[in-house]
């Protein structure tokens, strides 16, 4: 039932919090989680005791893993958009900033693991820290690399890019389109978390899960009219020869 549900969520959220958090990829272990429960729960749009109903967690780990500061974190996209060595020294700073303030918040956290209010209200700290360290980033560059670094996360961000709020307010998507956009995004992620790779099926995993994000994507496109897919792909840019560095 309900609470069945808000306790097993509580209880993830809780390990996490616990986890002694050093380095920024190891935090996103943290926010990772918050990816699935949606599907968890199996509501498109998670909400919890004491959640701030403006909340978005899915969009959370949308910008921790394809985010400006999170991207122009990867070397290879550094030299993609040709960042100067000035740039560079800025989006570290960056880095240590969101490390440190990030961990702060989360040390010591070891509540009820049924109070969901104080680990949403983490959560929201968290949200608040990442949106200005998203700006401050995207501030650093020029606009033709702020461009690139746009079309970039798009084809970084796949099916996921559907449910970006900036994409879907560009295309103009109708209320309709939102919601009929969202089913292959939460199929396709419900799929991706119950099929585990292994060092047995790591070759057959990644044709499979290649396969049922090109299904998914097929089925998404067609909910856009032409007009919308055509904006969509001159958003998206020229391909990015490096982006399975990113995606896996």
């Amino acid at each position: 039932g309900s609470a069945a549900n808000d306790t097993g969520v509580s209880r993830i959220v809780t390990v996490c919090l616990e986890e002694p958090m050093k380095h920024l990829i190891r935090l996103c272990v943290l926010v990772g989680v918050l990816l699935v429960l949606p599907l968890f729960i199996g509501q498109s749009h998670a909400q919890f005791p004491g959640m701030d109903p403006s909340m978005n967690l899915t969009g959370m780990m949308r910008d921790m893993q394809f985010g400006p500061l999170a991207l122009l974190s990867r070397s290879e996209v550094q030299k993609e958009l040709k960042l100067n060595k000035s740039q560079i020294k800025e989006v570290e700073k960056l880095q240590k900033e969101q490390s440190t303030s990030f961990n702060d918040r989360i040390k010591g956290k070891r509540s009820d693991p049924n109070d969901t209010a104080q680990m949403m209200q983490t959560m929201k700290e968290i949200q608040v820290i990442q949106t200005d360290l998203s700006s401050r980033a995207k501030a650093l560059l020029t606009d033709e690399q702020r461009q690139r670094l746009g079309e970039v996360r798009l084809q970084a961000m796949g099916l996921q890019a559907f449910q970006d709020p900036e994409l879907q307010t560009a295309l103009a998507m109708t209320p309709d389109q939102k919601t009929s956009l969202s089913a292959p995004n939460s199929e396709y992620m419900l799929v991706k978390a119950n099929i585990k790779p292994n060092i047995f099926n790591a070759g057959s995993y990644k044709k499979k899960m290649e396969a049922r994000e090109k299904e998914y994507q097929e089925k998404s496109v067609k909910i856009l009219t032409a007009d919308q897919n055509s904006l969509l792909k001159k958003m998206q840019g020229e391909p990015y020869k490096d982006l399975k560095k990113i995606t896996g």
